[in-house]
């Protein structure tokens, strides 16, 4: 017996579209805007985790 999902994706039925098309730059610039906001993100969380890992390395007695 082979099983088979039931999964279908939506498909857009309607021909008409109330918005305009995407142009490309405005992709491109979506994209840019996204990844420079979680590579600040990432910045920010890792200077935190390195931040609060020093302070545990310092506050930690020596393990032996």
């Amino acid at each position: 017996m082979q099983w088979t999902s039931s999964f279908r994706p939506q498909q857009d039925t309607d021909t008409r579209h109330s918005t305009p098309p995407v142009h490309t730059r405005h992709v491109h610039d979506l994209e840019a805007a996204l990844a420079a906001s979680i590579g600040r993100n990432f910045d920010v969380l890792s200077r935190q985790f390195r931040k609060a890992w020093s302070k545990a390395q310092r506050t930690d007695p020596p393990r032996s």
